[in-house]
């Protein structure tokens, strides 16, 4: 079943990137918060209303086990977004680029299509085709925009590009504050002579520049894969420093909502388009895990199907770690693929279906477990689906 949160600040989240401390090293906020942020909260927050979290202290060991115990059984992070007056949104697709006119505002939004190269053009890509700019003009591409769910839902099944009102700046959902940190010395309880350091701390709210006294909410929504809804108490640990978050439920219809989004359909039995639902961790580097280099193909096998990668549009890994608080260290520090990574695929043999498994149980669940880099529970491997009619887009 499914069990949807609300998450909101209460004055304001450390959600520090994965930057090692350091002399004139300033923690950039990661946002949207890491899944193992969010997916640690919420087991830190059942385990507390159940009385366990001594026993999964004291248990390290059996800390997965205990957890699940307390989620009925199952416990794994589907999906999250940042919702902003009832609308939800996610970060844009990497096959969608945004171009803003002089004043910083949304202008248009043009799409990627993967086109095959003439044969006089040489390129170091590895994959047949390339995605090429659809746009009449030359201009530099924006950052830093959001795309509604609906914006999201009309691009996967349709392939239609959605227009200005699906789209939000970044800094109309969350405002970003310089904190200083000072190092203190345990032994005698003072600051450590050039131990400062700065960090972003996250407020989920954003000032409207028409009405300046105005500050609209935003909230984080995380829907999990659980057995039984647990009970949870209204304020949550969150992220560095345990600030805390004020936590209520979900509508069932709204969980729903996010938890089907990029569901395949049988518009995609020829090819499909595949986008990483979440930071996706891949010792292929741009490639996703189930993805092999044969020859000069790069294939993804299930079974008996066979689907061939074509082309991708995958922007700079980023860094995915966190803290174990049962095993009293960090997490290994991994190279993942951003949200909304973009890669096409040509079904060459088989049943598309075969290939649809991931979008119920993740990619890793059809790579096979030794590729799994992190905890199934924190929303690793999910994908999502779309449409892809070669010659159009």
């Amino acid at each position: 079943m499914l069990w949807g949160v609300r998450l909101t600040t209460v004055d304001a989240w450390m959600l520090r990137g994965n930057l090692g401390f350091g002399a004139s090293v300033h923690g950039d906020a990661l946002m949207p918060p890491a899944a193992s942020v969010i997916a640690g909260a919420a087991a830190s927050a059942a385990l507390a209303a159940a009385g366990k979290v001594a026993e999964a202290t004291r248990r390290y060991r059996e800390a997965e086990r205990i957890v699940e115990e307390v989620f009925g059984g199952r416990f794994r992070l589907r999906a999250w977004a940042l919702e902003r007056e009832g609308r939800l949104y996610l970060p844009a697709p990497a096959d969608l680029v945004v171009f803003e006119d002089e004043r910083g505002n949304w202008e248009e939004a043009c799409a990627l299509a993967p086109r095959e190269m003439p044969a006089a053009v040489r390129t170091s890509g590895a994959l047949q085709m390339l995605p090429v700019l659809e746009t009449p003009s030359r201009r530099k591409p924006a950052s830093g925009w959001w795309l509604a769910l609906d914006g999201w839902r009309a691009w996967l099944e349709r392939g239609d590009v959605p227009g200005e009102k699906a789209w939000i700046k970044a800094g109309k959902l969350w405002v970003s504050e310089q904190r200083l940190g000072i190092a203190l010395d345990d032994a005698v309880g003072r600051p450590e002579q050039g131990r400062i350091y700065t960090t972003d701390a996250v407020r989920l709210e954003a000032m409207e520049p028409d009405v300046p006294e105005t500050m609209t909410r935003t909230a984080l929504v995380a829907v999990f894969e659980v057995g039984g809804k647990p009970e949870t108490p209204d304020l949550w640990r969150f992220g560095g420093d345990g600030r805390a978050a004020a936590a209520r439920p979900v509508e069932d219809s709204t969980a729903s909502a996010l938890a089907e989004l990029g569901k395949p359909t049988e518009a995609m039995e020829k090819g499909f388009r595949l986008f990483a639902a979440a930071p996706l961790a891949s010792a292929n580097g741009w490639l996703p895990p189930m993805v092999q280099e044969e020859g000069e193909r790069f294939v993804w096998r299930a079974g008996d199907a066979e689907a061939e990668l074509v082309a991708a549009s995958a922007p700079r890994a980023e860094t995915v770690s966190g803290w174990d608080l049962a095993g009293h260290a960090p997490k290994d520090a991994e190279r993942a693929l951003t949200t909304g990574s973009c890669w096409w695929f040509r079904v060459r043999a088989g049943s598309a279906e075969a290939f649809f498994r991931a979008w119920e149980q993740g990619l890793f669940a059809v790579a096979g477990e030794h590729h799994r880099p992190r905890p199934a529970r924190e929303g690793s491997g999910w994908c999502w689906f779309g449409i892809w009619n070669e010659g159009g887009r």
